[in-house]
C-alpha cells in the first residue's frame, strides 16, 4: 500500500510537469523541467499573461554568477573560445544574449565563427 501511494504522487507529480510543459504557450527548458522549475519561480507570482522578461539577476540567483561560470569553462580559455569569458566581451554579455528558456538558444559566437569543432550545439 505504502509503494501505491508514491506511485501514485509520483504519476501526479509528471502529469503536472508534463502537461504544463506542451499545454503551454511558452514551454520550460527540459533542464529546468527536470529540477521542477515552473514559471513562477523565474517571473514571480503573477498573472501568466502579464509576465514580464527575466533579468539577469534572475538567471544568477540559482547560476551563482559570472565568475562560477566562466571558471566551469576555464579549460577552452587557452583557446580564447570561453563564451562566459570571451575574448571579445569578456563576462559582460547578458545570459538572453545567448540562453532562452522557451525557444532555441542561440551560439553568439556562431554569428562570426565556425564553432563545430569546439562547441556543442545548444538547446
Amino acid at each position: 500500500m505504502k509503494n501505491f501511494k508514491y506511485l501514485i504522487i509520483l504519476f501526479i507529480i509528471f502529469s503536472s510537469i508534463h502537461s504544463t510543459a506542451n499545454e503551454s504557450k511558452y514551454p520550460i527548458k527540459s533542464y529546468h523541467q527536470k529540477i521542477l522549475l515552473e514559471c513562477w519561480h523565474c517571473h514571480g507570482d503573477g498573472d501568466k499573461e502579464n509576465y514580464e522578461d527575466v533579468e539577469e539577476d534572475i538567471c544568477i540567483a540559482c547560476h551563482k554568477s559570472k565568475d562560477y561560470l566562466s571558471d566551469r569553462l576555464k579549460f577552452m580559455d587557452k583557446d580564447d573560445t570561453n563564451p562566459h569569458n570571451s575574448i571579445h566581451d569578456g563576462k559582460s554579455l547578458e545570459c538572453y544574449e545567448c540562453h532562452s528558456s522557451h525557444k532555441k538558444s542561440v551560439n553568439l559566437c556562431a554569428q562570426c565563427h565556425n564553432i563545430k569543432f569546439w562547441m556543442k550545439e545548444m538547446e
